[in-house]
């Protein structure tokens, strides 16, 4: 909290509403000591909004906020590490861009879509002594494939239907067809589409590259922003 004033306009505006909306939920001395009725408690319930979900879709519902976030993410990775030497810094933030790289957009949602690293990101994350990332980088780039999970594009479609807006169907989307999975309808499931280039050494210079390609297969024109 003390780096409020740092955060980003859309960012500030989702915890803004959260903590509101948390506020809202307190009752007050008089509510209290109130005896509530049946219809008061069916108003209840079918106001009920679940405040997490709710406001981690308003992240990945408009353009702009997932790359205003990154990017203020990356500035906080920068200041609290700042101890670390630089390619131990680059090496936190790499991880972090392959975490993003996984962020599902329902603004423009893709049943899949490809990216490129120069890196075995399989056999770093499966290393049992969490050895460096540069240890995992090859002489090319490597292919990896994102996809949604398991019929999310086919459920996402009926929330759209029975939504308001994009925002409402996301939410929909999350409460009534994925109420169990966590984080799973916000994060696309990566899996290499080649695994078979040798590794490089440190002074290659392509070592620091990275390049992230998306293919669409479909677009949700009807809310892009």
């Amino acid at each position: 909290m003390s780096d409020e004033s740092n955060w980003p306009e859309t960012f500030a505006q989702v915890l803004k509403v959260f903590r509101q909306a948390c506020q809202d939920e307190l009752l007050t001395t008089e509510e209290i000591t109130r005896a509530f009725e049946p219809a008061d408690i069916k108003e209840l319930a079918d106001e009920e909004t679940m405040l997490v979900p709710s406001a981690i879709r308003k992240i990945h519902v408009r353009r702009s906020n997932p790359f205003d976030l990154q990017s203020y993410v990356a500035s906080v990775i920068n200041q609290c590490f700042n101890d670390l030497s630089g390619d131990q810094l680059e090496e936190v933030l790499q991880g972090f861009r392959f975490s993003m790289d996984r962020a599902v957009a329902y603004y423009d949602l893709q049943s899949s879509k490809t990216v490129e690293h120069i890196y075995d990101l399989d056999a770093w994350l499966s290393h049992e002594d969490a050895a460096s990332l540069k240890e995992f980088r090859t002489e090319g780039l490597m292919a990896y494939r994102l996809e949604q999970p398991l019929r999310l594009g086919e459920a996402f479609e009926k929330a759209v239907k029975a939504g308001s807006s994009l925002e409402n169907a996301v939410y929909l989307l999350k409460i009534n067809f994925f109420p169990a999975s966590e984080g799973r309808i916000f994060q696309y499931i990566r899996s290499a589409i080649s695994v078979d280039r040798p590794l490089v050494s440190d002074d290659d210079p392509s070592k620091n590259f990275s390049l992230a390609v998306a293919s669409s297969d479909s677009a949700l024109e009807r809310y892009s922003s």
